[in-house]
């Protein structure tokens, strides 16, 4: 899917998305970025510093505090995401967050949490609440050596619109996550060598039905273990050819009574390349993916593995970007046991004003099942601009249409979902 909030530009927008935003992941990659590594010949428009509109948060001895709190009211056309008798209705969001970071010269270390209230003006059953809390570090162990590591728990509510929200639920599925990270990167001259293990294990609810059953959803609950390891070597000052290896055990605890269980592992391989030449900038790779299913009854999910982003600077106000991604994802349908998911996003920037941005993006997505028969098509259009009031306060508003279709036996209802959403950020 697209990512709606991805990306703002620096001042209260900003400020307030990075304490919202804030994860355990880690990618030591990008924390070495130094000699046939760098990659900032180019600054985008959402990367560009707006000094005049930054907030330096609350200093406490050598660290920062940066709360912020941020107020929506969006509206939807088809709330359940159904193909008949949709719902309307308008949704007022609350979110606060809190970062607590270092401002050292050298390590990193930071805590931080947010909250997320869903209250619906019509549809109270639909009310929701998601928290998050964390920790996170990096060790500068040398100029060219560095590790990482982050921890969080959370609790998340699935969409409406999710490809795995079960039909006829009474109340959105809710589910607990709590995640590791840890990772190290080391150069070598041109030669950078990077290493990340990340653990994510999943705890879902049983949800009420319409008609007061329950709907089984705690077959979903399962631990994820993902090790990756990266040999990148510098061909020039702007660009290096690399080769990535993963490989993942994904271990499901709860199988629904008189089924077996989704348990798999896998692997990807993939060669490519991270440059900047001129006015692009990017990455990408391409190779194999394969998930094997230790059950019989589950068909492999196997296929080529493309995945990239690439950004053109049209000029120092205008810049396009493009991301491909495919992965093999856990199917949440019984008798499934995964699909492989192919995303293709495009997405375009534009300052017309310091301290406005408009934006547009497209995006594609197709989810094709193995082992029951089911494809799905989604497409999503998307316009929005931000507009920075002062150091403090930022205006955000955003049109998003998706378009879901679904096809074959085990299909779900395709249907269409048209939402507007006006944002009030305010940082401390």
């Amino acid at each position: 899917m697209i990512a709606g909030g991805a990306l703002l530009f620096s001042g209260a927008c900003a400020s307030a998305q990075t304490a919202l935003q804030e994860s355990a992941d880690v990618n030591p990659s990008v924390l070495a970025r130094v000699g046939g590594f760098s990659r900032d010949r180019n600054v985008g428009v959402l990367e560009r510093p707006r000094p005049q509109y930054a907030t330096a948060g609350i200093r406490v001895g050598g660290f920062q505090l940066l709360p912020a709190i941020v107020g929506r009211a969006e509206h939807t056309d088809n709330l359940y995401a159904t193909s008949r008798d949709e719902v309307s209705d308008t949704i007022f969001h609350i979110q606060p967050a809190v970062l607590f970071q270092s401002d050292w010269s050298s390590h990193y270390v930071a805590a931080f949490g947010n909250a997320h209230w869903r209250l619906h003006a019509d549809n109270s059953s639909e009310d929701t609440t998601e928290w998050l809390v964390g920790v996170k570090g990096r060790l500068d162990i040398r100029r060219d050596a560095v590790a990482a590591a982050g921890a969080s728990y959370e609790q998340q509510v699935e969409p409406r619109s999710s490809t795995g929200s079960p039909a006829g639920a009474a109340s959105p599925v809710k589910y607990k996550l709590a995640r590791f990270n840890t990772g190290a990167v080391k150069n070598f001259n041109r030669l950078r060598v990077t290493g990340k293990i990340a653990v994510q294990d999943f705890v879902y609810d049983n949800v009420r039905s319409v008609t007061g059953g329950e709907i089984y959803q705690k077959d979903r609950s399962n631990t994820q273990v993902v090790g990756t390891a990266r040999a990148e070597y510098a061909i020039s000052p702007a660009a290096s050819m690399f080769v990535e290896v993963s490989a993942d055990n994904r271990n499901f605890r709860k199988p629904q009574p008189g089924f077996v269980e989704r348990d798999s592992s896998g692997y990807e391989v993939t060669v490519g390349a991270n440059f900047e030449y001129r006015l692009l900038r990017g990455e990408a790779r391409i190779g194999r993916i394969e998930q094997n299913y230790d059950d019989a009854a589950f068909g492999d999910v196997k296929g080529l593995s493309v995945n990239g982003r690439v950004t053109y600077y049209i000029t120092p106000l205008t810049n396009i970007s493009l991301n491909t991604a495919r992965s093999v994802e856990d199917a949440a349908i019984t008798g499934a046991g995964g699909y492989l998911m192919t995303s293709n996003t495009v997405r375009l920037d534009h300052e017309l004003l310091r301290n406005l941005v408009l934006n547009a993006e497209a995006g594609y997505q197709t989810d094709d099942y193995r082992g029951i028969d089911r494809n799905d098509k989604e497409k999503r259009l998307a316009v929005g601009a931000t507009y920075l009031l002062t150091r403090a306060v930022a205006v955000r508003g955003r049109f998003e249409r998706l378009k879901v279709d679904s096809s074959g036996v085990s299909a779900r209802p395709s249907f269409d979902d048209n939402r507007a959403v006006m944002s009030l950020y305010y940082q401390f």
